[in-house]
């Protein structure tokens, strides 16, 4: 994620606005993401797909995902194989 939180799961789909995600958290339950929060997808095969730039660590207030300044959001990491 552009705030370099990491969400692991599988890659379900990819469109020009979001993709659909099955974090391996919740089995079952796909979540989209807008491509703009997502930073990369680092697929199972080692492929890197990047999106967006990550913000920089000082606009980061902490480590919890949500707790990030009102700076514009850009892109989202995720380890995911694609289907």
């Amino acid at each position: 994620m552009v705030d370099r939180s990491i969400k692991e799961g599988t890659v379900v789909n990819i469109d020009n606005t979001q993709i659909i995600f099955e974090e391996k958290t919740s089995l079952g339950s796909k979540t989209p993401i807008r491509l703009s929060t997502i930073w990369k997808i680092i697929y199972s095969n080692g492929f890197e797909e990047v999106f967006n730039q990550p913000l920089p660590e000082n606009l980061i207030v902490s480590g919890n995902s949500s707790d990030v300044s009102s700076a514009p959001k850009e892109g989202l990491i995720s380890k995911s194989s694609k289907k």
